[in-house]
């Protein structure tokens, strides 16, 4: 499994679930985070048509948010992964799981 994260915002455009960000599935909450981010990702787009917040504000809080929760499974996977005698070499730090 490639641990990765896009572009989850944008002008125009909101990206959510599993295409927005991806882990392990051993982190046990794939189907929680993509729910939450269609959630997240149609309150922004809500509050965008309604005037609420600009759009670029509402990527960037997007963005942001969508990196937390990634940097917070990564960082949590390392941790159980470096506990175990045979870790992957897949879990080490890569290019790939960089915040945005």
């Amino acid at each position: 499994m490639t641990w990765r994260i896009t572009e989850p915002a944008g002008p125009g455009y909101f990206i959510a679930g599993d295409a927005a960000a991806a882990v392990d599935p051993a982190s046990s909450h794939g189907i929680l985070r993509a729910i939450l981010s269609g959630i997240m990702a149609g309150s922004f787009a809500a509050r965008t048509i309604r005037h609420r917040i600009d759009e670029a504000t509402a990527a960037r809080c997007y963005k942001e948010w969508v990196s937390r929760l990634f940097n917070h499974d990564v960082t949590r996977l390392r941790e159980m992964y470096t506990r175990l005698s045979l870790a992957p070499t897949w879990g080490q730090k890569s290019q790939e799981t960089s915040a945005l």
